[in-house]
Formats: C-alpha cells, structure tokens, sequence
C-alpha cells in the first residue's frame, strides 16, 4: 500500500496525480487530501477548475483516501471533470451569447435583493428607534429573507438552466460556481 508522508492525517505537499485518457494525458493537484476528502484541481490540458470528494465516516469508516483507493478515486475524479470541461469549452461560444442575456437577468435579480436589504436594515433601525417591537420586526422581515431566498434559488436554477441547454453532461453545484466566476471574467 502506497501511503503518502501526511502531518495529523493531511498531505504535506501538493502530490501530482496524471491519467490518460481517449489519449490525452490529465494531470492535476491534490489541494487537499485526508482520509474523509480530497480536492484536485486540473493542471492540464485545462487549468484553474477544481473537484472533490467527501466520504462521510458512516459511508465507509475504515478507508482513507489517503490510501491507493484515495488515488483511484481522484483519478476517476479528474477524468470525470477534464469531460466536463471538455463539453465546456466545444461549446463555450454558446454559452457565452447565452450568458450575456443571463447575465442582465442576474444583475436585475441581484439590484432585487440589495434592494429587500435595505428594507430589512430600515426595519430593524425602526425597531431599535422603538418605532416597531421585536416581534413586529420578526413578522416583517420573514417574507422579505423568503422572497431573497427564492431569488438566490432562481438565479441558481437559471445558470443551471443555461448550462444545461448548451451540454449534455450534468455539472455539479461547485463547477458551476467556477463556471460562473470564468464566464463573467471572459464574457463582453
């Protein structure tokens, strides 16, 4: 069995980890590896995007991804993610006409819940003028966190949406944060 050198059961260095695949050679970085997680992030032929996996000690409380099953899984992993990107990047262009309009949306949704905000804030200088009681304030204020709730599911839901109409693979809520954050940093 091939265990790494760890400190308090964490890898001490930033371990390489390459696989070919459809004859392509992946490598990424573990950014962390434990015995109940590990996250990689891709190195080539695509960088900057990042997966991971939790294994809760109910699941299977005697492995340690810190053993070879550790690297399997993380291998597994990066084939799984440099697929995904792979569907990313054929067809980015549509996605990115796709996220300009989206990204209006987002905007107006985001100015909507700076908005409910401000709102909360005037409540609660009210309550503290004594112009509201605390129990007022509380009635007030449930309906406005709900509707911000349901603003932040619906940009989520709409990205996802978007996402979905231009692949055909499913892309986890974490990639999806990380395609977000690309897409609005290389989108005009």
């Amino acid at each position: 069995m091939n265990i790494p050198k760890t400190t308090n059961g964490f890898l001490e260095e930033n371990e390489l980890i390459s696989v070919e695949h459809q004859g392509v050679i992946l490598t990424a970085k573990f950014i962390l590896r434990t015995r109940r997680d590990f996250m990689i992030e891709i190195l080539s032929p695509y960088t900057g995007f990042t997966t991971g996996l939790h294994k809760p000690s109910f699941a299977s409380p005697y492995s340690s991804f810190l053993e070879d099953d550790g690297m399997d899984k993380a291998k597994g992993s990066l084939i799984k993610l440099f697929n995904i990107l792979k569907e990313f990047f054929m067809n980015l262009e549509s996605i990115k006409e796709d996220f300009k309009v989206f990204k209006i949306e987002h905007d107006q949704l985001d100015a909507k819940i700076l908005e409910l905000k401000n709102e909360i804030k005037d409540l609660k200088v009210s309550m503290k003028q004594k112009e509201i009681s605390p129990k007022d304030y509380q009635k007030s204020i449930r309906p406005l966190k709900k509707e911000m709730k349901s603003i932040g599911w619906q940009k989520y839901s709409s990205f996802e949406s978007l996402l979905n109409g231009c692949m055909d693979v499913t892309v986890g809520y974490n990639l999806q944060k990380e395609f977000f954050t690309f897409l609005s940093d290389h989108t005009e």
